[in-house]
């Protein structure tokens, strides 16, 4: 089962332009960044699926139509933190979400140092350059990486995930597994499923009223300073 989605794209009207909304830091962690990454889509045909949305509240958001993932920061850097040694000047927040491809995200996490006694360069800095541009820069302080990126995405809409995110107060019954159990969990999946398509299924039996959910599931992967949330499609049994 995957998620439906319309085609009306991400409602942005409640981005509201106020001053307070550009005081928010925009330096995304690294680990934002990486959280979501592996729920983009691998599918070429689906090249919209196949980038990232940076929101102008800095979360980051990811979906491949089956898991929807969406990286929340707390205790942000200021943006005054960040080098400005062969960057482009911090102009000011975009005020609209900002599409990155994988490819830029990549090249972007890529020039940050491996290890630093400096936590601010294992940040992305987003900057609208007051031109009709968003620049994303990231750097080790010897070698700079900066990409810029048309402010209005050239037209293309991220998908409306609102629509589809299951609600944090929605009735459920709450299960949650250890890292580990996962991982161990997947590794007997992929034994037994091989190369099926997906992977395969694990299924959990949770007692309950219904038999048989067919509604988005919705996760919380809680960190230090990242939190991710989102929403994942079981599937039929």
């Amino acid at each position: 089962m995957k998620f439906i989605y319309n085609d009306a794209g991400a409602d942005d009207s409640r981005m509201d332009e106020t001053a307070e909304n550009w005081r928010i830091a925009m330096l995304i962690r690294q680990a934002a960044f990486k959280a979501v990454l592996s729920a983009t889509s691998k599918n070429n045909s689906r090249y919209l699926i196949q980038e990232v949305q940076v929101e102008p509240d800095g979360a980051v958001v990811a979906t491949d139509g089956y898991v929807l993932l969406k990286a929340i920061e707390r205790n942000r850097y200021a943006d005054e933190d960040f080098p400005q040694k062969d960057l482009p000047t911090f102009v000011g927040n975009p005020t609209g979400p900002v599409l990155i491809d994988v490819n830029r995200v990549n090249k972007l996490l890529a020039a940050m140092p491996k290890r630093s006694t400096i936590p601010v360069l294992g940040t992305v800095q987003v900057s609208a350059d007051g031109q009709g541009h968003v620049t994303l820069a990231a750097t080790d302080l010897t070698t700079p990486c900066i990409v810029s990126l048309p402010a209005d995405n050239d037209g293309r809409r991220f998908p409306n995930y609102t629509q589809v995110l299951p609600a944090a107060d929605r009735p459920c019954m709450r299960v949650a597994l250890s890292v580990d159990v996962l991982i161990t969990l997947i590794k007997s999946a992929r034994a037994v499923h091989g190369k099926a398509l997906h992977g395969g299924t694990i299924v959990f039996e949770i007692p309950t009223k219904h038999t048989n959910c067919v509604e988005p599931l919705r996760i919380t992967i809680p960190g230090s300073d990242v939190t991710v949330i989102g929403g994942v499609m079981p599937c039929r049994v």
